[in-house]
């Protein structure tokens, strides 16, 4: 998932979920976009974020064999959010894509991250090597290698 930015100075869009359907993975994806580690100082990060995020969703794809197939990945994003209490998000009604797609149904949601819970979610759930400070670890060589057959 990635970000970029709108034409509103206030709100920039989260894009390339896919039908991917872990949320927790985009969300940490995004933060690292967020607060990337040059950022960090002494382990924290004094930068804020966008007041507000959008993202949409494919809800339900008319043309499909099976009519009841829907991706669920953003209304997937959205509870998690609401379920972490990582901000409000609120959602529009599905709405069939007329122009671009005319058989997909589709949902956006706008988030209002609250920062300090955010910021502390991801220290907490992200990986150690997307941590400041954080070193490869190597594994000492006698420089004999042995091959067991």
């Amino acid at each position: 998932m990635n970000l970029t930015n709108t034409q509103c100075c206030a709100a920039m869009e989260m894009y390339g979920m896919g039908r991917d359907e872990n949320p927790r993975q985009h969300l940490l994806s995004v933060c690292k976009q967020m607060w990337p580690v040059s950022k960090w100082s002494s382990g924290d990060c004094t930068q804020n974020i966008y007041s507000h995020y959008i993202f949409h969703g494919v809800v339900k794809y008319g043309g499909h064999p099976d009519n009841r197939y829907s991706d669920k990945a953003g209304t997937l994003l959205a509870k998690f959010i609401r379920k972490n209490k990582l901000g409000t998000v609120v959602g529009s009604k599905p709405e069939w894509n007329r122009v671009n797609h005319p058989d997909h149904q589709v949902r956006v949601w706008v988030w209002t991250p609250d920062q300090a819970k955010l910021k502390a979610w991801y220290k907490q759930n992200r990986p150690p090597e997307w941590a400041p400070g954080y070193v490869v670890p190597t594994v000492p060589t006698t420089g004999v290698v042995t091959f067991i057959a």
